[in-house]
């Protein structure tokens, strides 16, 4: 394998003998230390290879021998050169390439976000194309200062923020600023009372001191907790930070309008995908878009351009327009409840999510082609607001 490797990077010839002592030329070779390898027979002498440096001191011992020497192949790298040397668009598609490649890299080709949620990642790729740095883009490191400073200006959510471009790939690294749990720092007087009316079910104090008990009834804005306590027998007046938890039965309604008739864009039409490729602020459009008559929904997606999952330098931006058409829909009395039920049932959900729901039951009334849906839910939550004295 090596001895190949070689022969093929020095080059090789192949050449025919014949005529002549050949037999006696091969042996002077041999003996001046040529190597000639592959030797075979032929109908009129011997066929055989030997390096193309040493192809040319042969002939001198052919013509001492009355041999012919006829060249049959040549191989090698070498060669190869000089078969190509008049095609001058070889070597140039190579060098050109080869600084395509180191000037390419300048551009951004991807984008990558570490520790950040979806959404975070969403808020930063618009604001770099805001600042004109997206996929296709030639950054430097002024401008990626700047626009690191004015994402922080922009959104005070990010505690830390670096922008590292590295051949081609922009890499975007975050970190959210986390709340800081309520730490009592006992300065002043506070007091605890009700955000809402119900049964108090229990009570975890931290600090101050209670006015009230388990299974008393209470209504907003009553007083829970006290900051302050006066002694019976001296007198004076004890102040404090307070702090506690109250569990409560609370009672809480919903309400949610559903009308019966309601009017709404319907999709009449296939939809049409029209897709355009976006290197930083232009933008070559692959499909000529045809008019559509009348109303219609247009949704704009881009995404990052690969090729067999390499990231390309530029974007694809995809419009879907679908022709619609305002149309009449009526519910029945059951879909129109039903309706009504999900949203106060959602919006039920959203608001206690940290509280624990016993039980709720809903009623529904129709009044002027509309449904009334009426939600009553029974909860145990935390029911204490701190206010400053």
């Amino acid at each position: 394998m090596i001895h190949k490797l070689w022969q093929f990077l020095l080059g090789s010839v192949k050449f025919e003998i014949d005529g002549g002592q050949y037999e006696i030329f091969l042996n002077d070779c041999t003996g001046e230390g040529f190597s000639i390898t592959d030797v075979t027979a032929t109908p009129l002498g011997l066929q055989a290879t030997i390096p193309a440096r040493d192809y040319k001191k042969l002939h001198q011992f052919a013509y001492k021998r009355r041999c012919r020497l006829h060249i049959v192949e040549k191989t090698g790298l070498c060669f190869n050169f000089i078969k190509y040397k008049k095609r001058i668009g070889i070597p140039v598609g190579i060098l050109l390439f080869f600084y395509l490649i180191f000037w390419l890299q300048g551009f951004v080709w991807t984008i990558s976000y570490y520790n950040l949620q979806p959404k975070e990642a969403i808020i930063i790729d618009d604001i770099l194309k805001q600042n004109g740095i997206s996929q296709g883009t030639r950054v430097t490191s002024e401008q990626m200062s700047q626009v690191r400073n004015n994402i922080l200006i922009e959104d005070s959510s990010f505690s830390s923020l670096s922008l590292n471009f590295v051949k081609g790939r922009l890499v975007v690294d975050a970190t959210t600023i986390t709340e800081k749990p309520e730490i009592s720092n006992n300065i002043g007087v506070s007091d605890i009372v009700a955000k809402k009316d119900g049964i108090i079910s229990s009570i975890e104090i931290i600090s101050g001191f209670s006015i009230c008990g388990a299974g008393q009834y209470v209504t907003k804005g009553d007083l829970l907790i006290s900051g302050s306590y006066i002694d019976d027998y001296t007198g004076y007046e004890t102040t404090n930070y307070s702090q506690a938890k109250i569990m409560a039965q609370t009672q809480t309604g919903y309400q949610y309008t559903q009308p019966m008739t309601i009017t709404e864009n319907i999709v009449t039409g296939e939809a049409l995908n029209y897709r355009s490729i976006c290197i930083g602020e232009k933008k070559i459009s692959l499909f000529r878009p045809k008019k559509i008559e009348g109303s219609y929904t247009e949704n704009i997606s881009v995404k990052p351009a690969k090729l067999f999952s390499l990231p390309l330098p530029f974007s694809i931006e995809t419009i879907e327009i679908a022709p619609v058409e305002k149309k009449t829909i009526n519910y029945s009395e059951e879909m129109a409840i039903e309706k009504a039920r999900l949203s106060c049932e959602t919006q039920m959900r959203e608001d206690m999510k940290d509280s624990n729901i016993i039980s709720f039951e809903g009623s529904s009334v129709i009044e002027s082609n509309q449904v009334v849906y009426t939600l009553k839910v029974i909860a145990n939550e935390d029911i204490g607001e701190i206010v400053q004295r």
